[in-house]
């Protein structure tokens, strides 16, 4: 490509120079990497995040951030970031990573599909919303009894604007989930839950479609009722 564009130059009588202009000083082509929408960037209180690493691991690798509210380096950004490891997780080949990820909820389908392909391991942050459409793809890729976070205002906040609630408040429920695309992964998890949470003799619960309870306490699968690890 380079050389392309010195032969179009010359044949054009263009010459090209190359010099250095200091960041500070490079405001229009830096602006995308420079201007945050901080009221976007909610992050997990820093306190919870050691506890989940010390339960399920430490990941190598926290994959939807920014140098507002990343809970590890290296991280990954959606937008330019000086301080980023790369750009746009998936544009990433997930394979053989072990990330953290606090996604924005309109894209966790997404996440959960490209995870669905990965031979991975994740630990990933999301609501405990079981009427959302992507419940049912979550807990088929579970490896781990989920964990359960208080519902407190103050499990996630604005980096900058410590004061500031998210909008869902104390309605907001968390959960955090070790997942994996790796199909032997989930079928040695899901024997385990057989020999832990099988009936009596040997019988297993019905299997059942739905993939959790209406008291919101524990999950159904492959028809057995797991409860949530709280933390």
């Amino acid at each position: 490509m380079a050389r392309e564009v010195w032969a179009w130059c010359m044949t054009r009588n263009i010459w090209l120079t190359a010099s250095h202009i200091p960041g500070k000083l490079n405001v229009v082509a830096d602006k995308a990497s420079r201007v945050f929408d901080d009221s976007t960037e909610w992050k997990l209180d820093a306190n919870i995040f050691p506890k989940l690493t010390a339960h399920f691991g430490t990941p190598e690798v926290d994959m939807f951030a920014s140098r507002l509210n990343y809970q590890m380096t290296p991280f990954v950004s959606w937008h330019p970031d000086p301080q980023a490891w790369a750009i746009d997780a998936f544009t990433l080949d997930w394979n053989n990573i072990f990330f953290y990820a606090f996604p924005p909820f309109s894209i966790i389908p997404q996440v959960l599909q490209k995870l669905d392909t990965a031979q991975t391991q994740a630990i990933l942050i999301v609501p405990n919303w079981p009427t959302q459409p992507w419940y049912p793809m979550l807990t088929r890729l579970l490896i781990q009894q989920p964990i359960l976070l208080p519902k407190h205002k103050s499990n996630v906040s604005l980096p900058f604007k410590q004061e500031k609630e998210h909008p869902l408040g104390k309605q907001l429920k968390l959960m955090a989930c070790l997942l994996s695309g790796d199909p032997c992964q989930v079928r040695a998890f899901h024997q385990k839950l057989k020999q832990q949470y099988s009936t009596p003799g040997g019988l297993e619960h019905k299997n059942n479609t739905k993939s959790f309870s209406t008291s919101g306490s524990h999950l159904l699968i492959s028809g057995m009722q797991i409860p949530f690890i709280q933390l």
